[in-house]
């Protein structure tokens, strides 16, 4: 066997490798309840990411940077979304880490750049809470 078919049949055996994890990553994600609101993010990192990575490459690591990108991109978009301070969803976000709890809701409508007209306050105040809600369990919950 030459060098080259050496090199071929190593390639056609990762690539091989590779799709029975992503099989078994996918049954996992389809199957572990805490690792549902997680499945599309970790998908699109194996889709996308993984093939880039070179064989010796840290995946964990690249995993956490994805993840820490993603993890900003969402909490940028709940804040334009909603209108927000940024910076002050992220203390949200870390309150809820360290006590378990969201904030009250004058505490979350507190976040907003602009007090919505006393009209508008229950239904901005009922979203952000499940807004929050639905981002802690993607990026925190069971993320160590």
């Amino acid at each position: 066997m030459t060098e080259e078919q050496k090199r071929i049949l190593e390639r056609q055996l990762w690539a091989t490798a590779n799709e029975l994890r992503r099989k078994q990553v996918s049954g996992l994600l389809k199957s572990d309840h805490p690792l549902r609101s997680k499945r599309e993010l970790i998908e699109r990192f194996i889709a996308e990411d993984v093939p880039d990575l070179g064989q010796g490459a840290d995946v964990g690591e690249a995993f956490e940077d994805f993840w820490t990108e993603e993890k900003a991109k969402a909490l940028t978009t709940i804040a334009e979304d909603e209108g927000l301070r940024t910076g002050g969803l992220s203390e949200a976000v870390d309150h809820y880490r360290y006590s378990g709890r969201l904030p009250m809701r004058d505490g979350l409508l507190g976040l907003l750049q602009q007090r919505p007209r006393l009209s508008d306050r229950k239904p901005v105040a009922q979203r952000l809470p499940d807004k929050m809600t639905g981002f802690i369990d993607t990026f925190i919950q069971g993320m160590g």
